[in-house]
């Protein structure tokens, strides 16, 4: 059992005057529908106002598993498997972003928030 264990780095922007609290994060990624990873960050992070606050997340991926699932979003064919890599920046990423929010004295809210998008307009 092969694993792949990463640490992402991503920044978020918070164009509010408040500054919050983000605790248990979750984001799932969707490639062409299909649920490839989910990353998550179980420390309190502060999203400071007027900025871009950088976030660390970890993701474990059983390499088998991944495989298995780029597999169903390329198709069975040999054919379908080159139109996903000729047209590869044409594809759809979706990124459900699941976050438990607090603001001062107030109890954490959650929330979620799904992007989706393709993989060109994402900037990859």
């Amino acid at each position: 059992n092969k694993t792949l264990k990463l640490l992402v780095t991503m920044g978020v922007k918070n164009p509010s005057d408040l500054k919050f609290i983000l605790k248990n994060q979750e984001y799932d990624i969707y490639l062409n529908g299909i649920f490839i990873a989910r990353l998550e960050n179980a420390n309190s992070q502060i999203v400071y106002p007027q900025s871009v606050s950088t976030l660390q997340l970890t993701v474990d991926i059983n390499i088998d598993d991944l495989l298995t699932k780029l597999d169903v979003v390329s198709g069975t064919t040999i054919a379908d498997k080159l139109n996903v890599v000729a047209n590869l920046r044409q594809q759809r990423l979706k990124l459900v972003s699941k976050l438990d929010i607090k603001y001062g004295i107030l109890p954490a809210i959650p929330i979620e928030i799904p992007y989706e998008d393709t993989l060109k307009n994402w900037g990859l």
